[in-house]
């Protein structure tokens, strides 16, 4: 990833949340709002764009990197690793556990493409008893053909490669699980000089959820629950800072000074890059969201509504809320209250003006206007 992007797993529909469509077999009543895309948002257009192959076999997909505005790469479940091109459309599955003599069956937990034809995978070591890759270590592939042909090694000291980072072919960072962590949410940094043939593991200070890298121009984050940690020099070192909330969502910097951090009810805003911070009139409930910036004031934030279903109790993500800010997220609007366009999934934003959030089944694409 180059200059201004932002890769993150944010998904709107929360772990415990279920996504029907709006009426199921067993009849229950499960009231989906109607996608418009045209009414999604007033400054960026939003395509919903269905892949070219069937995607009933697809597994689940756990990150996304798109290298430029038009090609990307997803990674998931079963050793899957796909190419995304024509602006979302056409998807070549690259790898799959599911063929005759797979290079890995590992669950693909991390891409990462610092260059068009150069790129990295991560995984997880967490397999069947009867796998042959049990206990072996996280897989760790690498491309230098755009990923036409894969190198693999494994790492006996490291059980998941939740995200990446690299710089050039040599140089990149990890979050990683290693093997001697305390618990499933105790990860560590991992820095690697030579393609990743080595790492060196620096534990964090805290458990936290879903670990990922999120970058403003020169300058990496690692979002926690109450603090984060930020390097400008390509993570040879790191300097802590708190966060304003007691377990962060949501977190957003547009420049490496001027940033977001939201919580469960509650949303604040930096411009001193965490230093302090300033509580605005977001309006968040339960927690989650993606949120975007195309420059320091045009902005946009999507947030989860959640419906209950009568007969059962059963929650379930009934629609999202779209809001805008002009003004740097001083002040919001909302654009849509209850859209039926269900955008989850991993987000990957390639330039400030177009990004991308893609799960197995549509790829949602937008555009600023």
């Amino acid at each position: 990833m180059k200059g201004h992007t932002i890769k993150n797993i944010l998904l709107l529909s929360l772990a415990a949340i279920l996504l029907f469509s709006a009426c199921d077999d067993d009849g229950f009543n499960f009231d989906i709002a109607e996608c418009k895309p045209e009414a999604f948002l007033d400054n960026w257009a939003l395509q919903v764009i269905l892949p070219n192959i069937s995607t009933n076999f697809l597994p689940q997909l756990n990150n996304v990197d798109f290298t430029t505005t038009d090609i990307g790469y997803a990674a998931g479940e079963l050793g899957t690793l796909i190419r995304i091109s024509g602006n979302g459309t056409v998807w070549e599955v690259q790898l799959t556990g599911q063929q005759s003599e797979p290079l890995t069956e590992q669950s693909l937990l991390s891409v990462d493409f610092f260059a068009e034809d150069q790129g990295f995978a991560g995984g997880s070591d967490i397999l069947p008893q009867f796998s042959e890759e049990r206990d072996s270590g996280a897989v760790f592939l690498s491309t230098a053909d755009a990923g036409v042909t894969w190198s693999r090694q494994y790492h006996s000291d490291i059980r998941r490669f939740m995200d990446l980072e690299f710089y050039n072919p040599l140089l990149g960072l990890a979050l990683v699980l290693p093997d001697d962590a305390d618990t499933d949410s105790d990860y560590s940094i991992a820095r690697t000089e030579d393609g990743g043939a080595t790492w060196s593991v620096e534990d964090l200070p805290e458990d936290f959820g879903f670990p990922r890298f999120q970058r403003a121009n020169n300058r990496i984050f690692i979002p926690m629950n109450r603090r984060f940690y930020f390097s400008d020099d390509r993570g040879e070192t790191w300097t802590e800072r708190s966060a304003p909330v007691n377990s962060i969502e949501v977190f957003y910097f547009v420049t490496p000074e001027t940033g977001f951090a939201i919580g469960e009810t509650t949303a604040f805003k930096t411009t001193d890059g965490g230093q302090n911070w300033d509580q605005i009139p977001l309006p968040v409930q339960g927690g989650g969201g993606i949120m975007h910036f195309a420059d320091e004031n045009q902005g946009f934030f999507l947030r989860s509504v959640i419906d209950q279903e009568p007969e059962t109790g059963i929650n379930y993500l009934s629609g999202v809320q779209s809001l805008e800010t002009q003004d740097g997220g001083n002040t919001w609007t909302v654009v849509s209250e209850k859209s039926g366009c269900l955008v989850n999934g991993e987000v990957t934003f390639p330039s400030s003006v177009i990004g991308y959030v893609v799960n197995p089944n549509t790829v949602y694409r937008f555009i600023k206007q």
